[in-house]
């Protein structure tokens, strides 16, 4: 029988109807059920790619190398998405995975912008031999689904809180005294807050930690706005003792990163009168903007100024490890060798440096690194200048109520910025002034209790890396200065749409 003759006959146009119907219903049941499995796949994949991202900018964040991340970024997928089950998804890493800076929708490196985002492309396809095989779309030749998705992490700047006006905790925030939080500044733990009562948080304020049932008193009736005020939120807080290491690294020339010297340099004046360095036979000669003095505790106690535009690596044990760091001549005090300084102590007995000039004059425009732990007593004065001690003392800084450190004016933005750092705890009065000054507290710090007045600080931060507790009344306003090496990390990290 003929074609035609069969397409006449009841019986064939029977059988090509049923071979069509047969064929449709193959598309129509191939198309749900291969096309849900492809769906399933490529969710999978985006998940997969996602979680990877996150895990190679977290990696970033935390200072890894290139390799470091692409490292992060193949085991995440790894684990998500063994190569034994869905073979070789992340292809050629340094082909699929982008490392750079986030700008108008495109990642890319930059040579004016720091590498703050990763993206990762994962594929199955018939090239990479893992194509995601069909059934029944099979029987009409579609063998597989070439699929494929890109996920891009971004840390962003976090907008509920300004990096340079707030308190920022690893670990719990813990204030147990009536306090006023003003427009800008933010609260932040990444574990819990506990309040008392009777804290004002005024309009435009900001508390925050991951989960808000982790915040005591959170009310209205137990502090008046902070229910306008509290925010959900993973913020990332940049690891507070990589932020004092890459700052003391860079200022004690032993470092890679140069930036904090050089923000510091920009923002100090010229060299002041060296002649307390000349009576301690240092050759002031060799002394330009920037040298890093290195000097024992006593001798730096003993000066009754305080020379600007330097750098002073201040030992009381030994002296610090450093890079080109001016010392004085061999016979000179800093040997040891029994000359006494104008406080009447051995210059090899102290421990604890003391910021109280002999006479009576503010230290200004300096950086200091030193070993020893730090007392600010009631004649110190600090404007403009960096402190930072590597004692891990639970004591590594101490404070008189008296003490004044940053801004003499309550004015923004300060021109006399502080930075106060150490890689121990921090026990200070709150009355002890304190105004346009950043705290970078690798342990706990404690602002005690240390008088009734009620003590308002303006532009003063904290980033705790242990807990902060606040024991004392007062009044915490922002201040808004600009940011720069000196000040650390905090954003959020976001999942964005690429070019």
């Amino acid at each position: 029988m003929s074609a035609r003759q069969l397409f006449w006959d009841e019986d064939g146009a029977a059988g090509i109807w049923s071979l069509f119907i047969f064929l449709t219903c193959t598309i129509v049941a191939g198309l749900a059920v291969d096309g849900t499995n492809a769906m399933r796949a490529r969710e999978h994949l985006q998940a997969t790619a996602d979680i990877a991202s996150h895990a190679g900018l977290i990696e970033l964040i935390g200072g890894g190398s290139d390799d470091e991340i692409r490292s992060a970024v193949a085991s995440s997928v790894e684990t998500n998405m063994p190569q034994t089950v869905f073979g070789n998804t992340i292809g050629t890493a340094s082909n699929t995975i982008t490392i750079g800076h986030y700008q108008n929708g495109s990642i890319a490196p930059s040579n004016t912008a720091a590498d703050n985002a990763v993206a990762v492309t994962l594929q199955q396809n018939t090239t990479l031999g893992n194509a995601v095989p069909t059934f029944l779309l099979k029987l009409i030749g579609l063998s597989s689904w070439n699929i494929a998705t890109t996920s891009a992490a971004v840390m962003d700047e976090a907008g509920e809180c300004n990096a340079n006006d707030g308190i920022f905790a690893h670990g719990e925030i813990k204030m147990t005294s009536t306090s006023e939080i003003g427009a800008g500044f933010c609260i932040y733990s990444k574990d819990v807050v506990e309040m008392s009562n009777h804290n004002n948080f005024l309009p435009g304020s900001a508390i925050g930690m991951p989960d808000t049932a982790n915040c005591s008193h959170c009310t209205d009736s137990h502090n008046p706005g902070v229910q306008a005020a509290l925010f959900e939120a993973n913020m990332q807080l940049e690891d507070v003792e990589t932020h004092v290491d890459t700052v003391v690294y860079s200022l004690l020339g032993t470092g890679y990163d140069t930036s904090p010297t050089d923000d510091f340099l920009a923002n100090v004046g010229e060299v002041s009168d060296l002649s307390p360095l000349a009576d301690l036979e240092y050759n002031t000669a060799k002394i330009k903007k920037g040298s890093i003095i290195s000097i024992s505790g006593g001798d730096f106690e003993s000066m009754a100024t305080v020379p600007s535009g330097l750098i002073y690596a201040v030992y009381c044990s030994s002296p610090l490890s450093t890079y080109g760091a001016i010392s004085p001549s061999p016979s000179s005090s800093s040997s040891g060798k029994g000359k006494k300084s104008n406080s009447g102590s051995s210059n090899g007995n102290v421990k604890t440096l003391d910021f109280e000039t002999t006479s009576g004059s503010s230290i200004t425009d300096v950086a200091i690194v030193t070993d020893c732990q730090v007392k600010f007593g009631d004649a110190s004065y600090i404007q403009n200048s960096i402190i930072a001690t590597t004692s891990t003392s639970n004591q590594s800084i101490s404070a008189s109520s008296k003490a004044r450190i940053g801004s003499g004016e309550m004015t923004c933005p300060s021109t006399e910025k502080v930075v106060v750092m150490t890689k121990g705890d921090l026990s200070v009065p709150a009355g002890m002034e304190t105004n346009n000054v950043d705290f970078y507290i690798v342990g706990d710090a404690h602002l005690a209790s240390g008088t009734s007045t009620q003590a308002t600080k303006l532009g003063t931060s904290f980033y705790v890396g242990g807990d902060m507790h606040i024991s004392a009344q007062g009044n915490w306003y922002a201040c808004g200065d600009d940011k720069d090496s000196l000040a650390a990390q905090i954003g959020v990290i976001r999942h964005v749409i690429t070019n």
